[in-house]
């Protein structure tokens, strides 16, 4: 599971700021339909969120930090380097797994969570955003399409890839 929001958040002490807000669990997305599963962890989250801001031309930072509802040693503070500047944007981690089972998600695999202040970004000099549209094809890493007899069985077929493909 992979969501994401983007809206108003209210905090007495910032009052309404615009803020983006991202979860992950369960199973991972492989780099290759080939490749083998296993579960998210923190390390995809820092790679969205890199590429997030590598997206704007600025170096992400991720300083070791504490929130209450975060696992302690999985949390950390998100920093924008512009400049000479250091921009706090938010905080990311692994949710409580008893915060997250008060919450009613009862699901055995971890939980990743960030929250970022959208502000500094709209602040970063130089960058005109658009929004483009989504492709009509979605991207892929290779694509193989090949004609055969029908009787020919599938371990030759797949043998005789394996020994042209090295």
């Amino acid at each position: 599971i992979r969501l994401f929001e983007i809206g108003s958040r209210f905090r007495y002490s910032d009052g309404e700021i615009p803020a983006l807000a991202l979860a992950m669990t369960g199973a991972s997305i492989p780099q290759h339909w080939s490749g083998p599963e296993r579960e998210t962890d923190l390390f995809d989250l820092t790679g969205v969120l890199t590429q997030l801001c590598d997206g704007f031309g600025e170096e992400i930072i991720f300083e070791p930090d504490t929130v209450d509802h975060l696992v302690p040693g999985r949390t950390a503070k998100i920093q924008l380097k512009v400049g000479d500047r250091t921009i706090t944007l938010g905080i990311l981690g692994q949710l409580d797994p008893e915060f997250a089972n008060a919450r009613g998600l009862t699901g055995s695999a971890a939980v990743f969570v960030a929250e970022l202040d959208l502000r500094p970004l709209t602040t970063v000099a130089g960058h005109n955003l658009q929004a483009t549209p989504v492709p009509r094809q979605p991207s892929i890493t290779r694509d193989l399409s090949i004609e055969i007899d029908e009787a020919l069985p599938a371990a030759q077929v797949r043998d005789t890839i394996r020994a042209a493909g090295g």
